[in-house]
């Protein structure tokens, strides 16, 4: 198959460093898929994803570009995989008569306004609603979370199918990491207000006065940096939280590995492909309790689930875990046990196979 996968960042091959798990997907199923395919990317450069009103423009004509994209090589199929490449993405692929299929990692709909300022909100959700309206050959869901969400948005269930996100199941249980000799917290996300790192590090201050030997590395950038510091700084917690930045995506698991907990207070999540790389690497979780960390957790398997937005509980799974030898050994191996379902191998078969069956109904 000759695939054109459109989108708005595709990291560096030879050191990629991941900057959400857009970005994450779209690797590693290339890297699966360009065995035996020819897959090429039509995207901007691999530089930061800032969700501000400047931004907008770039986007923009990022869009153009695609629409007026004039292949050397007919692709078979076109796939779009974020919500400012989906329009432009499906007028390029209609333009060449060939079939267009969305990859929706989440639907945002009334939340884009809750967590993001206005101009980007009401851009988000207008480009959302348009791309959920579109015609398309097929959509990939991440989770079945999103399946209902599109279901729920008026796409029909016979054009959408599940396939998740995954994990270089191997290469992560594998990786030869020390432990950091102070019990380490982990998270790894973009610095968003739906991310609710502020919530982690309120549980850092709580944990501080029973456990000061605690430690919290939080990797990520993003607009919530100068808050996320300031926060810090007043809890006096900077001999405990670091934020040490955005890392090339094989320091990043080598921190992982390192660290005794991972932890992604996220309240807002298509799948969550960093919980699945911390099972896979041994490494138990402690997340907020929301649907789709449910689901691809099967209720916590793996680690243990807490009250959204609640520090305090937060800190005290933490504390259980750390505390009990025995159940975190437990949570080591269930996680590593679901998480091979999740291996990146399984997952691009899952891909091409969708592919597969678009452009065996080419109607063009």
């Amino acid at each position: 198959m000759n695939i054109l996968l459109v989108t708005e960042f595709f990291p560096d091959q030879k050191l990629p460093v991941f900057l959400g798990g857009v970005q994450a997907r779209t690797f590693f199923v290339v890297k699966n898929l360009r065995k035996k395919h020819d897959i090429k990317i039509l995207s901007q450069n691999a530089g930061k994803i800032e969700a501000t009103t400047t931004s907008l423009l770039p986007r923009f004509l990022h869009a153009l570009r695609v629409v007026r994209y004039n292949p050397k090589d007919k692709p078979n199929l076109i796939e779009a995989s974020n919500v400012t490449a989906y329009l432009p993405a499906y007028i390029l692929a209609k333009r060449l008569r060939v079939p267009a299929i969305a990859w929706v990692p989440d639907v945002l709909g009334e939340a884009w306004r809750e967590h993001f300022s206005l101009p980007v909100a009401e851009a988000g959700r207008l480009l959302e609603n348009i791309a959920l309206k579109l015609p398309w050959d097929h959509i990939i869901a991440m989770s079945q979370t999103t399946r209902e969400k599109l279901i729920k948005a008026g796409v029909k269930k016979e054009k959408i199918t599940v396939v998740y996100g995954g994990v270089e199941y191997e290469r992560l249980a594998k990786l030869k990491a020390k432990k950091f000799d102070r019990p380490t917290v982990i998270s790894i996300a973009r610095l968003l207000p739906y991310k609710r790192l502020n919530d982690l590090i309120d549980a850092v201050a709580i944990l501080s006065e029973s456990h000061p030997e605690i430690q919290c590395l939080i990797i990520g950038e993003g607009p919530e940096k100068v808050s996320l510091k300031s926060q810090i700084s007043s809890l006096k917690l900077s001999n405990a939280v670091k934020l040490v930045g955005n890392m090339p995506y094989i320091e990043a698991m080598k921190t992982l590995k390192r660290s005794h907990l991972f932890c992604l207070p996220s309240v807002v999540e298509g799948f969550g492909i960093v919980t699945v790389e911390a099972m896979a690497a041994g490494v138990p979780y402690v997340n907020a309790r929301i649907t789709p960390t449910v689901e691809v957790t099967e209720n916590g398997k793996g680690g243990l689930l807490y009250e959204p937005k609640n520090p305090r509980d937060l800190a005290e799974k933490v504390v259980t875990l750390l505390a009990d030898g025995e159940s975190y050994k437990r949570k080591q191996k269930e996680g590593q046990k679901l998480a091979k379902r999740y291996d990146w191998s399984i997952i691009a078969r899952k891909t091409e196979a969708v592919y597969k069956k678009a452009i065996e109904s080419d109607q063009y």
